[in-house]
């Protein structure tokens, strides 16, 4: 036969319902712990799939192959371009289809692709620092008699 189970004492029971009350605490304040390193866990990775994209992105511009700077001599009917490259001679190229052919004109600058000679931009004007450097910003103020004539 079993033996009946002893009935606990008040005093045992407040204590029981006490340690359970401390434990549940306990264990709230860790689930709360818990979900704060969870929410930032989850920001820090999307900043850091924020950053690999920047990242990535990066990568994929340090790897475009280096252009060739050329002048357009004449822009043929059929949307080919005669452009006199850096390196020297004359050619006939075509365009990238991301380029405006408004933008291409007779005397523009433009970026070659080093290895098909595609245009693949319209580039500035080119700026002869020579001449930059010698240009008068401003009026200036001192008169002819001033600098002793």
């Amino acid at each position: 036969m079993t033996e009946p189970e002893a009935i606990p004492t008040e005093s045992e029971r407040l204590e029981r319902v006490s340690f359970l009350e401390l434990r549940n605490n306990q264990l709230a304040d860790a689930i709360k712990r818990i979900e704060s390193e969870r929410h930032y866990m989850e920001a820090e990775i999307l900043r850091l799939q924020r950053e690999v994209k920047r990242l990535k992105t990066e990568l994929d511009r340090l790897r475009y192959p280096p252009l060739i700077v050329g002048n357009v001599r004449d822009v043929l009917t059929d949307g080919r371009i005669v452009v006199k490259s850096s390196t020297g001679p004359d050619f006939v190229v075509n365009a990238a289809e991301s380029i405006e052919a408004a933008k291409i004109s007779v005397g523009s600058r433009v970026a070659l692709n080093k290895q098909t000679l595609a245009v693949m931009g319209v580039l500035p004007a080119s700026v002869d620092p020579m001449v930059s450097a010698s240009e008068i910003v401003a009026k200036p103020t001192a008169t002819y008699q001033d600098v002793g004539g």
